[in-house]
């Protein structure tokens, strides 16, 4: 492993590790500094934040409201999340999905007409592009188009997400089916709950990235990878993200939610080395013209925990020098 400039590396460190310390306080207190005083204590019962659904369908009561919108189709439902996996062989047409329409429009009215079936509120998701009925096609069965959940009990998550088919049969746009991953409405009271269990602010999340050392892989022509250790400096750009809530990938069976902060640290072209140029953490630009330097992390929101560090940003493999 190869560290430039130990000394002053490891000193920084620690001092900006004590920083956030001090700014944090202990992870398990039951204070939230991030929370104004609003003249009571609301507690974190538990984290992971255990969900409850507010009254879930069941799969019988669903299977009977998608019998009114479409007699054909087939339910394929998700006892753990009390919502349908699939729903295959609808067959229905669109007949307002003509040149010129948008295809999600079409769409939209149906879920909505049908809350016993779908369980979402659709304020609280973001629908697709805009996809103009003109351009289905007879093959376009199997290709699905996803609306995503931007808020769960009023707290940001991208976490859900439907899916739908539509394609076109002897002239008529035809919606095929859908597929799902995602929970009901939960009950009022979780809003409460995430909003206690959420400690971490902007500020210390912001300070928690520039203590953490970030590692990056340096990969060269016959020549053993090697890694590298890089700690933000003053002028490196750090971006930090609202808390976003999701399923904890550790809970097994049970569905509980965890928030995460996601924070980008863009090195500033002033602290570019030979190393960090041929390493993981130089990535292709979004836009397509030229290049970035910098690391991805993610901290727990309630604990502080680091939960993620991975070179680059935006790009899965470093691009070479």
């Amino acid at each position: 492993m190869a560290i430039a400039q130990v000394a002053p590396m490891q000193c920084r460190f620690v001092l900006a590790l004590s920083a956030v310390l001090a700014a944090c306080g202990d992870a398990g207190s039951n204070m939230d500094p991030g929370q104004p005083d609003a003249g009571a204590t609301i507690e974190c019962g538990a984290y992971p934040v255990p969900w409850v659904s507010a009254s879930p369908s069941t799969e019988a009561a669903a299977a009977a409201d998608l019998a009114t919108l479409s007699p054909s189709a087939e339910l394929k439902w998700d006892p753990a999340s009390s919502t349908f996996h699939s729903i295959d062989r609808m067959n229905l047409a669109l007949p307002a999905c003509v040149d010129g329409a948008n295809v999600y429009d079409q769409v939209r009215p149906l879920i909505a007409a049908h809350p016993t079936l779908f369980q979402i509120d659709l304020l609280d998701w973001r629908g697709p592009g805009p996809r103009d009925c003109g351009s289905v096609t007879e093959t376009d069965n199997g290709l699905y188009t996803r609306i995503v959940r931007t808020r769960l009990a009023k707290h940001d998550t991208d976490w859900d997400s439907i899916q739908y088919a539509v394609r076109r049969v002897d002239g008529v746009v035809r919606l095929a089916g859908f597929l799902g991953a995602y929970t009901p409405l939960p009950q009022p009271a979780l809003a409460s709950a995430l909003t206690a269990c959420s400690r971490l602010t902007a500020t210390q999340a912001e300070a928690i990235a520039r203590a953490t050392p970030l590692a990056a892989a340096v990969v060269q022509a016959a020549a053993a990878p090697r890694e590298i250790m890089y700690l933000a400096m003053p002028d490196d750009d750090v971006a930090v993200s609202t808390e976003k809530w999701s399923s904890d990938p550790e809970a097994g069976d049970e569905l509980k939610l965890v928030g995460r902060r996601t924070m980008t640290v863009t090195v500033s072209p002033k602290n570019y080395s030979a190393d960090l140029l041929g390493s993981t953490a130089r990535c292709p630009a979004a836009d397509g013209t030229g290049f970035t330097v910098g690391f991805r992390l993610e901290v727990d929101a309630h604990t502080s925990a680091v939960v993620l560090v991975r070179p680059g940003i935006d790009c899965i493999i470093g691009s070479s020098p």
